[in-house]
């Protein structure tokens, strides 16, 4: 998708929130009335840039309403998102998460950061749980390893076997 065919897809949406707030703006409704006319508002359907229509709730409205007051129509549009997550970690990044938790499994994804920050290999604050549990997953490395159940666990006045434990009531 070049930059020319984002822009238009852009004004597209913007468009179709415009279409939507539209008549909310045009009221313009007192206060006392404003959340009875949203709510009818996002109680019907209505035409989206694909040509499905859509139903859209009475916060979403606000936000739109809001956004719209605020920049005009550029604010309805989406707003690019800061590159975050595993595709900020180069591959040495990667192998070194890996690493460390292989050398240790037992290694908690906060003891992986911490690690990795002290070294210095890793700028403080770009390693987040979710990103170092995502690259471990990809290796297959992130599950805990499964335990061996305890036989010995027994619930509180139970015995191993029957008969193995007897108990009674006497009344003097």
């Amino acid at each position: 998708m070049t930059s020319d065919d984002h822009e238009e897809a852009q004004l597209a949406l913007a468009l179709a929130r415009y279409e939507i707030i539209g008549r909310y703006l045009a009221l313009d409704p007192p206060r006392g009335q404003r959340r009875q006319v949203l709510e009818q508002l996002a109680a019907k359907p209505w035409p989206w840039v694909g040509g499905d229509p859509i139903e859209v709730s009475a916060e979403t409205l606000r936000v739109w309403i809001r956004r719209y007051r605020a920049e005009g129509l550029p604010g309805l549009m989406d707003k690019p998102r800061t590159k975050s997550g595993v595709g900020v970690l180069d591959d040495q990044q990667r192998e070194l998460i890996c690493t460390l938790k292989r050398d240790v499994p037992e290694r908690s994804l906060d003891r992986i950061i911490t690690i990795a920050e002290e070294l210095a290999l890793v700028a403080p604050g770009v390693l987040k749980r979710s990103t170092v549990h995502r690259v471990l997953q990809e290796q297959g490395i992130s599950a805990r390893a499964a335990r061996v159940p305890d036989t010995q666990d027994l619930d509180r006045f139970e015995a191993a076997f029957p008969n193995d434990l007897w108990q009674s009531d006497l009344l003097t």
